[in-house]
């Protein structure tokens, strides 16, 4: 995936904890819809409209698409983001 370098998506650093969201994104067509969803990282618990922006090109999912779920998933490190059971 090629996401365009963003200013408020800090560059991943397994060793520095960050605030994890789990962002999910809806398009509607007429006959179908298609769904994206993305886990974002950041240095502030905190999700502003262009975090909101970010994540959904980080998705690949079009810019009329409607956030349908926000979940945080806590303050860790990247290594425990992605290996804790």
């Amino acid at each position: 995936m090629n996401t365009p370098k963003n200013e408020n998506v800090p560059e991943p650093d397994s060793d520095k904890p960050l605030h994890y969201f789990a962002f999910s994104f809806q398009r509607l067509y007429p006959d179908r819809s298609i769904t994206g969803s993305v886990y974002m990282g950041y240095s502030e618990q905190l999700v502003s409209i262009p975090r909101l922006i970010a994540a959904k090109v980080a998705a690949e999912m079009p810019a009329d698409a409607i956030l349908i779920g926000l979940g945080y998933m806590g303050f860790m490190t990247q290594t425990q983001m992605r290996t804790l059971t």
